[in-house]
């Protein structure tokens, strides 16, 4: 089960403390689902981005009530655009898979209208009763918004429920937080790629967050906090997934924007040591350290010599006697 309680806590309280809701939004579409899901004890579990970096995907947990619920945004693949068309996108083929291995499924389906905000949801249903053999009685409940570009689905199952069951998983349904018509902001991106950087560590999914956010920042924006902090991530994030080509290109074109900011002479030193370049990464981290003033307010000056990266180059003398001595100094 991935970490993600404490990360999405720090996104929480960093913007929204009072509040802590934030968008779920897609990389290639429009649209956001505000999470976590309100009311019960949700735990997020799993994260992760499917079909070409076009479905992200957040699943919580209610361990007191049993539930398991999924949230996903993807381009409609329907030429109606609307709900019904994100709903047979899906239900028929995952139904007719189910009961090719065995499952024996009571399945309904129905559009229903929302008197709340005229938000025309598609629902499906089935309970799964048994698999082969095994009894299970898992109920499955899907709701789909569709415009006609984003598909907005959520996905509620229980084990063993019951028919008293059923007033939770309509509950959930008519409080579905969708909102199709809504452009994703830059912090909204910025909020996708550290759930994936830091609580599902998939820092290949993290890359194409950090990059839209970024892409969504002007040239002035890109020298302020969020614009550093973000251009840095998505530095560590293309470093950390094994794309040291564009890591180095980002670092870079970070620099032309903005020279003053260390991390990114910092994380080209890393991108030199992963390469084996011990003379080109003792210029940049002596770059780096030359900058350290213009650390983000709380941001301490990385330790080279506990560098995972940098440790790399430890045989090469003249650059670990810099990286040393970078560190007694920041000891001071």
């Amino acid at each position: 089960m991935l970490k993600l309680a404490t990360v999405f806590f720090i996104v929480a309280s960093s913007s929204m403390a009072q509040h802590p809701t934030f968008s779920f939004v897609a990389p290639t579409t429009s649209g956001r689902v505000t999470l976590p899901p309100q009311g019960g004890a949700w735990e997020p579990s799993e994260a992760g981005l499917y079909d070409d970096a076009t479905r992200p995907v957040l699943q919580y947990r209610d361990g007191a009530r049993d539930l398991v619920l999924s949230v996903l945004l993807f381009p409609n693949p329907g030429k109606a655009g609307t709900a019904e068309a994100c709903r047979n996108s899906l239900i028929p083929g995952l139904t007719s898979a189910l009961r090719e291995h065995g499952a024996v499924l009571e399945a309904e389906s129905q559009t229903l209208q929302r008197a709340s905000n005229d938000l025309f949801l598609a629902v499906a249903s089935y309970t799964i009763a048994k698999q082969g053999t095994i009894p299970l009685q898992q109920r499955n409940v899907f709701a789909f918004a569709g415009d006609t570009h984003t598909c907005a689905e959520m996905h509620i199952s229980k084990v063993k429920a019951q028919a008293s069951d059923q007033h939770v998983f309509d509950d959930l349904v008519n409080h579905f937080a969708v909102d199709l018509s809504y452009k994703p902001l830059a912090v909204d991106y910025e909020t996708m790629g550290v759930i994936f950087f830091e609580g599902a560590k998939n820092y290949a999914a993290s890359a194409v967050f950090y990059q839209r956010a970024y892409d969504e920042l002007n040239p002035e924006e890109r020298k302020s906090r969020m614009g550093r902090y973000t251009a840095d991530r998505l530095t560590l994030s293309y470093g950390m997934a094994g794309d040291l080509k564009q890591s180095r290109a980002t670092a870079q074109a970070a620099i032309a924007v903005d020279p003053a900011y260390p991390l990114y002479y910092y994380n080209l030193a890393c991108a030199d040591a992963e390469s084996g370049d011990a003379a080109a990464a003792k210029i940049h981290l002596q770059q780096a350290f030359e900058r350290r003033a213009n650390t983000l307010q709380g941001e301490p000056f990385p330790d080279p010599t506990k560098d995972d990266s940098l440790q790399k180059l430890k045989a090469d003398k003249p650059f670990w006697d810099l990286a040393t001595s970078i560190s007694a100094q920041l000891k001071k």
